[in-house]
């Protein structure tokens, strides 16, 4: 870590475009999985050097075709002391705007890869680099998202309603349209489910009572059995 207020701004900075890119790509279609310390750290640096780098690349290109309109980087590091002082408003605006690219194109990761992880197996184009980006990203491998995601979210684009039934641990079920849920990539004990009205309660003597009105929140860790009708399919 720096020790220093100078090294800490300058850290901070530099990370940005990596933390960016983690929170966007949080924002995603799909559940979130949780990840070690070391590897969200590991990809906030990579990210980072990445798209600072790029915007770095692209400022040389402008210095090289425009030279006078562009910050002197050579006289910087002889006299960075004289060049600030000469030129500190053209350097504050350059390093804002390459700041200001770098994190727009974190950013602009973070879509791509929510985008293609949205809908599993399938094209969505892309392009001319959509041949590329598949042959440096491939599809396949372990997919980290829940049933539940699978069973309830992923049919989003099918079907805008969903009714579900869940058949509890007592025997016991009860129906009525899906609400909400946990997501979270794993399939643990600790969610629930919301369902909303009209619920309808089946009780393990057969007994069944109807609720027009209200919702019912349930433990995943009395749900043994869930079925979904889709309703409304396009």
């Amino acid at each position: 870590m720096p020790n220093t207020i100078v090294g800490l701004v300058l850290f901070v900075l530099l990370g940005t475009p990596g933390l960016l890119h983690v929170l966007i790509t949080e924002r995603g279609a799909r559940p979130v999985r949780g990840y070690s310390v070391f590897r969200e750290t590991v990809t906030v640096g990579v990210v980072s050097v990445a798209a600072n780098g790029a915007a770095l690349l692209l400022f040389a290109c402008l210095h090289q075709l425009l030279p006078d309109r562009t910050p002197d980087i050579a006289a910087l590091v002889r006299d960075p002391q004289r060049f600030w002082q000469d030129s500190y408003s053209d350097v504050l605006t350059w390093a804002t705007s390459l700041f200001a690219v770098a994190c727009l194109m974190a950013l602009l990761l973070g879509r791509w890869r929510n985008k293609a992880a949205a809908t599993p197996g399938r094209s969505k184009g892309g392009g001319l680099l959509a041949p590329v980006m598949k042959w440096l990203v491939p599809g396949g491998g372990v997919d980290f998202v829940s049933g539940w995601w699978k069973l309830i979210e992923l049919p989003a684009g099918l079907a805008k309603n969903k009714r579900i039934t869940c058949t509890l641990s007592d025997g016991s079920r009860i129906q009525g349209w899906y609400f909400s849920h946990n997501s979270e990539a794993g399939d643990g004990p600790d969610r629930d489910l919301l369902l909303a009205a009209p619920l309808t309660f089946r009780d393990v003597d057969g007994t069944v009572r109807h609720e027009p009105k209200g919702a019912a929140c349930i433990s995943a860790r009395h749900i043994v059995l869930m079925q979904v009708e889709y309703q409304d399919a396009e």
